[in-house]
């Protein structure tokens, strides 16, 4: 046990750093803010469709703090908009809506990029503190993943909707934060009226409830985490042998850390007992402890990270197994015990469905070699055990 802990820990160690920088583009769900990036785009494009199409409509207020939303923190912002702004603001996204909305969808599948590094923008010969920026000529788009994993849903809306903003042009020229911009006559003009446009989306997103629609998504458990804790029940199958126990169940504790989105390395414990009964009063008892550590490879087979089935997963297991088995037969006269232990390879496939707060359901199918006998008084009895089945609850974080 302790040799499988100690070559776990190495992995961990010195592995497990060389590969986890891998994961800095958006894939299918497997991937640290795949959700929370898909919903926020999905929210924008929704909303400015609506616009597009709504924007004949008195109804829409455009950039203005509706009275249902007074107090949240998009107001603030819309509230300090004079009325040229305003209609300058609502103007723009009537005529614009659709157009962005494609620039949306297009940044969202090839234009957009992760990063863990501090994002910094030139701005008058100093250099300011950023959580994302856009290249224009590029036509791309430069998130840090960490900041934004931990925003709110609508100030990620907030965010990209300002970001989008730069994807654009007001006369013939890259809309720049530090400009001068209609009715936006600062010298940070560019911000405030990308701003007061961001605001405005993310204000449309919570009154139209857009944002609603995607709560389950964000709700839902995440696949792309990196430690994992499991806890099922197991029932082992031996092949039939004479006096010998065919079935056993117990339970088994698992740790699993993902390196990476694919890679990862697997460390289980579990425990099983059964018994069974020969002739009228002849019964047979198995107890064993397994302690196994294996290589894994996670694979999300379907592409929509805000579907169930998105975050759904596959994890394969191959590895060694070391087993110890404990066993006794007696009648109303006599009892006889032995004990045994085997070494095994051993390779699993496991399906996780997701629950809620990162909570799993999963089961597991595991193929075995274990060839052990135990040695009794007049005899041997020989074990072959087959395979196990697992059922249980995982958790991810």
């Amino acid at each position: 046990m302790k040799k499988l802990f100690l070559c776990l820990a190495v992995v961990v160690q010195f592995v497990g750093p060389s590969l986890s920088m891998a994961s800095t583009f958006v894939g299918n769900g497997g991937h640290a803010g795949d959700v929370e990036l898909q919903v926020a785009f999905r929210e924008i494009q929704d909303t400015l469709l609506l616009i597009a199409k709504n924007k004949n409509n008195d109804e829409f207020k455009l950039c203005t703090c509706y009275a249902e939303l007074e107090g949240h923190p998009t107001c603030d912002i819309l509230k300090k908009l004079n009325s040229s702004q305003v209609e300058f603001c609502a103007a723009h996204l009537r005529d614009h809506a659709a157009e962005v909305a494609v620039i949306a969808k297009r940044i969202s599948s090839q234009g957009f990029r992760w990063t863990h590094e501090q994002i910094e923008v030139a701005e008058e010969q100093s250099l300011r503190a950023a959580d994302a920026v856009t290249d224009f000529k590029s036509q791309s788009m430069t998130v840090n993943q960490d900041r934004f994993l931990k925003m709110k849903d609508y100030e990620r809306v907030f965010l990209l909707s300002h970001e989008l903003g730069h994807l654009q042009k007001w006369q013939d020229q890259p809309i720049q934060d530090n400009q001068k911009l209609g009715p936006f006559a600062g010298k940070e003009g560019g911000r405030e009226f990308l701003n007061a446009v961001a605001a405005a989306v993310t204000m449309e997103a919570l009154d139209t409830r857009v944002m609603v629609h995607y709560t389950a998504s964000l709700n839902r458990s995440r696949g792309h985490k990196n430690h994992w804790i499991e806890l099922a029940s197991t029932t082992a199958n031996t092949d039939q042998t004479q006096f010998g126990v065919t079935k056993t169940t117990g339970s088994s504790l698992t740790y699993r850390y993902q390196f990476t989105d694919m890679f990862g390395v697997q460390i289980e414990g579990r425990s099983l007992n059964g018994s069974n009964n020969y002739l009228s009063s002849t019964v047979a008892a198995e107890k064993t402890s397994a302690y196994s550590l294996g290589f894994a490879i996670r694979y999300f087979p379907f592409q929509d990270p805000l579907s169930f089935l998105g975050q759904s997963h596959v994890v394969a297991v191959a590895g060694l197994e070391s087993m110890n088995g404990n066993y006794t037969i007696s009648d109303n006269y006599i009892s006889a015990q032995a004990t045994a232990s085997s070494k095994s390879a051993f390779g699993s496939v496991s399906y996780y469905m997701p629950i809620r707060y990162n909570f799993w359901v999963y089961a597991k199918a595991t193929a075995l070699g274990h060839h052990y006998a135990y040695d009794i008084p007049y005899g041997s009895i020989d074990f072959k055990t087959a395979s196990l089945f697992n059922l249980g609850v995982s958790y991810g974080f």
